[in-house]
């Protein structure tokens, strides 16, 4: 798979309130590109959604 498939994918599981399983696509599409900077932004999401704002932050300035 792709880093576009699994961010795509990561997108589907955040609609439907996966979040770990959607943080789970872009951990696997990191490790595929780690300049991908939407899986950053989509993990950014995650984190946000479960609490972990220090990892959120990290995401978000990665991203950028």
């Amino acid at each position: 798979m792709t880093e576009g498939v699994l961010t795509n994918r990561a997108v589907a599981y955040i609609k439907l309130k996966k979040f770990k399983e959607a943080l789970r696509d872009c951990e696997h599409a990191l490790s595929i590109n780690p300049k991908f900077s939407k899986a950053y932004l989509r993990a950014f999401t995650c984190y946000v959604q479960i609490g972990e704002l220090k990892k959120a932050e990290e995401s978000l300035n990665l991203a950028i």
